[in-house]
C-alpha cells in the first residue's frame, strides 16, 4: 500500500529535477561527465536486481539509496555545466 507521504516525496523529487534544469542546455562536457556516472549507476542497478532477487532488505535499501545519490550527483554535474 502506497502512503500519501511517499507520493508527496516522489512528487517533490520529480518537480525538483524538472523545474531546475528545464530550460538549461547541456554541454558536451556535461554529457561526458553524466555518462561516466551512468556507468556507476548501471552497477548499482545490477546490484539492486540481485538484492531484490535474494530478498535482502538491507542491501535493497542500500542499493536504492546509492541510485538516488547517483541521480543527485548527475543533477549537480548538469547544474555546474
Amino acid at each position: 500500500m502506497i502512503k500519501l507521504k511517499d507520493l508527496l516525496t516522489e512528487k517533490k523529487v520529480e518537480l525538483y529535477f524538472r523545474d531546475e534544469l528545464k530550460n538549461k542546455p547541456i554541454s558536451r562536457s556535461g554529457y561526458s561527465e553524466v555518462n561516466g556516472q551512468m556507468r556507476h549507476l548501471e552497477f548499482g542497478i545490477k546490484d539492486l536486481k540481485k538484492s531484490i532477487r535474494k530478498q535482502n532488505d538491507a542491501l535493497t535499501i542500500d542499493n536504492i539509496q546509492y541510485i538516488i545519490l547517483k541521480a543527485f550527483q548527475m543533477k549537480e554535474i548538469l547544474e555546474k555545466k
